[in-house]
């Protein structure tokens, strides 16, 4: 989650912030229900748990780097498939 985390900083986010959302993210246990039939919990350190109050906030963080990211690779790319 540390590189997840990165850029907050830049929006005023406080480093103790930081390590909290990352607390709160971390070693969590899920598990799916198909048909009746229950999983057993599963640690996972991936997503936004469902139904979160900061999920939203997450979420549109989570866009902006990838926004980031299609901007520079399309800047990149551009100039090769043109010539």
């Amino acid at each position: 989650m540390k590189v997840y985390f990165t850029g907050w900083s830049h929006f005023g986010v406080s480093s103790k912030l930081l390590t909290w959302f990352e607390s709160y993210l971390a070693n969590r246990q899920q598990r799916v229900i198909v048909d009746g039939f229950i999983s057993e919990f599963k640690l996972t350190n991936d997503g936004v748990p469902q139904g979160s109050i900061l999920g939203p906030m997450f979420y549109f963080y989570f866009l902006s780097i990838i926004s980031q990211i299609n901007s520079k690779a399309m800047h990149l790319c551009l100039p090769m498939t043109l010539s």
